[in-house]
């Protein structure tokens, strides 16, 4: 259905995370869909509890792809009239980034939903890189 460019940026110096997205439509749009912006790390090492294990709390335990946080856009409507087949459209956001969060380790997710129906028509991601 979609083509998505993601171009995240990290600024050091005021710990913020900047998102700029490019949408393109593969086909006609014709109902409304909504994009949202996620971000996971992976590899987080922190304590698990397995209540089938002995000793039930597990020290070091290494988490995949943690959800850190959803990230607000300030317009994520997509579309609300239909939308001709290649259309682009543009959408960024930002947001500051937690002293507990790892870069190295961390990915943008965002997620184009059909906002009549909930269902997930695509999603990308892309590994975070702080330069």
């Amino acid at each position: 259905f979609f083509d998505i460019q993601l171009n995240p940026t990290f600024n050091t110096r005021s710990n913020t995370l900047t998102i700029e997205s490019e949408i393109t439509s593969q086909e006609a749009i014709t109902e409304p869909h909504q994009l949202d912006f996620y971000i996971a790390e992976d590899s987080v090492v922190n304590w698990q509890t397995d209540y089938n294990a002995s000793p039930q709390e597990i020290e070091n335990y290494i988490h995949k792809y943690v959800l850190r946080a959803g990230v607000a856009l300030s317009e994520p409507n997509i579309n609300t009239s239909p939308l001709a087949q290649f259309s682009k459209v543009s959408r960024s956001a930002s947001i500051i980034w937690k002293t507990d969060w790892s870069i190295k380790n961390a990915y943008l997710v965002a997620v184009i939903t059909n906002k009549n129906t909930g269902v997930v028509i695509d999603v990308a991601e892309i590994k975070i890189n702080n330069k």
